[in-house]
C-alpha cells in the first residue's frame, strides 16, 4: 500500500557534542507535486536542523523543529545539492550556528550562507540527517563527512 501522506525519515550517527562538530552531506532529490526537504543537523533530535525548503525557496535553520531563521535559495531539482552545518562556541556563552548550500554544478561557497548566534547551551547530541521525500520518489544521502573542530 502506497500512502498519499509525506514523512519524515530520518538518521542519528557519530559521537554526541554540544558544540564543535561540523556535518558535511549530499542529496539527490526529484520534484514531484509538492517539492521534498531535506537537512543535516547537530546536536541530537532537538538540536540544530539545516534544511533546504523548496516549496518556500528558503534554506531554514531550525531548532528543536521549530524556525528560527531562513535566507533565500532557489533548489534545482535532479542535482546533488550539499549542506553544511557547524557549530561553534564564542565568547561569552554564545553560540554561533553556520550552514552553507550548492549544487553538484556550482562551486563550494567560501563564505556561510545563512548563520545564527545563539545564548542558549546547545545539548550534547548526535550529528543527523533528514528527509521527506514525495511519495514514491526515493531521496538519495551520500558522502557524510564529519569533522571535530576546534571552538
Amino acid at each position: 500500500m502506497q500512502s498519499d501522506s509525506k514523512e519524515t525519515v530520518g538518521l542519528l550517527f557519530g559521537p554526541a557534542f554540544s558544540s564543535g562538530l561540523r556535518l558535511e552531506a549530499r542529496f539527490l532529490a526529484e520534484d514531484g507535486e509538492k517539492s521534498p526537504t531535506f537537512a543535516v543537523g547537530l546536536n541530537g533530535l532537538s538540536g540544530y536542523k539545516l534544511r533546504v525548503n523548496p516549496n518556500n525557496q528558503k534554506l531554514e535553520l531550525l531548532s528543536n523543529d521549530v524556525l528560527i531563521h531562513s535566507v533565500k535559495y532557489e533548489w534545482s531539482a535532479g542535482q546533488w545539492t550539499y549542506l553544511h552545518l557547524q557549530v561553534r562556541e564564542l565568547p561569552g556563552r554564545q553560540w554561533s550556528v553556520e550552514g552553507k548550500v550548492w549544487q553538484e554544478k556550482q562551486t563550494k561557497p567560501k563564505t556561510w550562507t545563512l548563520q545564527w548566534t545563539d545564548t542558549t547551551t546547545p545539548e550534547n547530541g548526535q550529528p543527523s540527517a533528514w528527509a521527506t521525500p514525495n511519495p514514491g520518489k526515493p531521496i538519495a544521502l551520500d558522502d557524510i563527512q564529519l569533522w571535530i573542530t576546534e571552538d
